[in-house]
């Protein structure tokens, strides 16, 4: 029988990487750096699979033995991200379960959906790929994706899920060449994943400061970033809060998110950071704010940005 390829360019090819892989380059494992053949892969009986708890990512999965764990961290144009994997090679196939964090402008469900989107048409349109299978799927009532394919120059079947929840994107991915009888091993892998709630920890250090963003950077689906400076510029009406600062011992900014429409009005504002007994003044005003359209490729669209207001003579 043919043995499979250990884990390696084609995992980075069909992961979350490859959803986001017009924002990065990371750079290959070394199992692709290295030219020498991976040893073979053992055969392991289907009485040895045995549940495995990950404790820190909160989920359960059958394996038939102790995986092999790495984590990494990896920048993206518009974000950050932090993977941990779990793999497992066998002579009949391998076996990858990841759960990935995403910084707070990624972690959401629009972004995901586009990014689950991109991949399965990315993979329908990949010339080097048999399409199976696959479309949008719900785990544990979570939005995902399943797909299955076949690499066009080998026998090798490829079954993935992938699901986002908990502000990370869970993957199960196996990687067999099929047999007669049908093989026990991958369906027994996919279907026994379940999440026993969110990871017990979330990484420091993983979310972008939203001021160090381009302009039109994307945070979700048809919403785009916009600067202070650039939402500033824009605004036609810009009506300062009506803020009786006499008596009170404070001098600094109220700063809110904005939300504003196509068209250049406030959907949503909302107080972020500041004295918050001057809340409600600040998001008065700030509703009252009109702008010119901000426009991309010459297009009016939805943006997203901070409006400061100076208090006490600041």
């Amino acid at each position: 029988m043919k043995r499979i390829v250990v884990f390696g360019l084609l995992s980075a090819l069909l992961t979350l990487k490859f959803a986001f892989a017009q924002e990065t380059s990371p750079s290959k494992p070394d199992s692709v750096k290295s030219n020498a053949a991976p040893p073979p892969a053992p055969k392991y009986p289907l009485e040895a699979w045995k549940q495995l708890v990950a404790k820190e990512g909160n989920f359960s999965i059958l394996l038939p033995i102790s995986p092999k764990e790495e984590a990494t961290r990896y920048r993206l144009q518009t974000g950050k991200a932090e993977e941990h994997r779990f793999t497992v090679p066998t002579i009949e196939g391998n076996y990858l379960v990841a759960y990935t964090y995403l910084s707070n402008n990624l972690a959401t469900p629009e972004v995901i959906r586009t990014r689950f989107q991109t991949l399965l048409k990315d993979l329908k349109g990949n010339p080097k790929i048999k399409w199976i299978s696959g479309g949008d799927i719900a785990v544990e009532g979570n939005p995902g994706i399943e797909f299955k394919l076949q690499l066009s120059e080998s026998q090798i079947f490829l079954w993935s899920r992938q699901f986002f929840a908990y502000g990370c994107v869970y993957e199960m991915t196996t990687r067999y060449v099929p047999k007669e009888p049908e093989l026990t091993e991958p369906r027994l892998f996919m279907e026994s994943f379940k999440l026993l709630g969110p990871p017990i920890r979330r990484p420091i250090n993983l979310d972008v400061p939203q001021d160090s963003l381009p302009d039109f950077t994307p945070l979700a689906q048809n919403i785009y970033y916009i600067s202070a400076e650039k939402l500033r510029a824009q605004a036609i009406e810009q009506p300062e809060p009506k803020i009786d600062i006499k008596g009170k011992a404070y001098s600094g900014s109220i700063t809110l998110l904005l939300t504003i429409s196509p068209e250049g009005k406030v959907l949503q504002a909302e107080p972020i950071k500041g004295f918050i007994g001057f809340n409600n003044e600040a998001t008065k005003a700030a509703r009252k704010w009109t702008f010119k359209p901000f426009l991309l490729e010459g297009k009016p669209v939805k943006v997203q940005g901070q409006l400061i207001f100076t208090i006490g003579g600041q």
